[in-house]
């Protein structure tokens, strides 16, 4: 692991120092502005959204948050998680 790391942090050095000094430079700068900004701030809502679904995908699959140790039937977190706000269990309830 150490090897590969080492190629992987001398590899991004090298980019990062080439295109600081090439195509980050002065004559390039007047291309940035704050539209990028700008352009960044109307994706937000949209990232949060696919965020919040994808954390909702991820714990609804049953092979990702499965558990041995809750009865059968119920080895989801969204399973739980859903029978808790039905107002049919608690989560932690010393089973």
């Amino acid at each position: 692991m150490i090897p590969i790391g080492i190629v992987c942090f001398t590899t991004t050095f090298v980019f990062d120092k080439c295109l600081s000094l090439r195509f980050y430079s002065s004559e390039n700068a007047g291309r940035f502005d704050g539209q990028l900004a700008l352009t960044a701030v109307q994706i937000l809502p949209w990232a949060v959204v696919l965020h919040l679904v994808m954390g909702i995908w991820m714990l609804g699959a049953p092979d990702v948050s499965y558990s041995v140790s809750w009865p059968p039937g119920e080895g989801t977190v969204s399973t739980r998680v859903m029978k808790w706000f039905a107002g049919g269990m608690l989560i932690c309830n010393g089973d």
